[in-house]
């Protein structure tokens, strides 16, 4: 896009932008055709650009990638105390090994952005996992 001229000020040779100039009738060279999503009739931008309206958001928000999380990590730390519980005859590490997947899971997560909320929700549920079932439980395994 070629650079727009600026018209010199009155005061100290400053430069001012042009007015902004209405929209093009449709079809004209240059525009898309209507209707274009979004479209209001006799619609003008506002000439600063800070004002523009904000494209709606796509995707899966924050808040629902936690409760996704949230479900996944029930599931898998109920998946996990089993593992817990029917690996405790073969040693304590390989059955605290079973409880720590979940948190590996979370940890992974939250690497990368779409999947972020996922990750939190499991962690979430996997933290509160290991302060109300499975801290106790290791206490009575390990004989307290």
């Amino acid at each position: 896009m070629p650079p727009v001229p600026q018209a010199p000020d009155a005061i100290g040779g400053a430069t001012a932008p042009p007015p902004v100039p209405p929209f093009a009738a449709p079809g004209a060279p240059g525009t898309p055709p209507y209707p274009q999503p979004g479209y209001q009739p006799g619609y003008q931008p506002h000439p600063n650009a800070a004002y523009a309206p904000v494209p709606p958001r796509t995707g899966m928000s924050f808040g629902a990638g936690i409760g996704i999380g949230s479900a996944i990590g029930c599931g898998s730390m109920v998946i996990a105390l089993v593992l817990f519980f029917a690996l405790a005859n073969l040693g304590m590490a390989f059955s605290i090994g079973a409880v720590v997947l979940p948190l590996i899971l979370g940890a992974v997560l939250l690497f990368w952005p779409k999947s972020r909320g996922i990750g939190v929700g499991v962690l979430i549920v996997s933290a509160a996992a290991w302060i109300v079932v499975i801290g106790p439980c290791l206490g009575l395994i390990g004989g307290l």
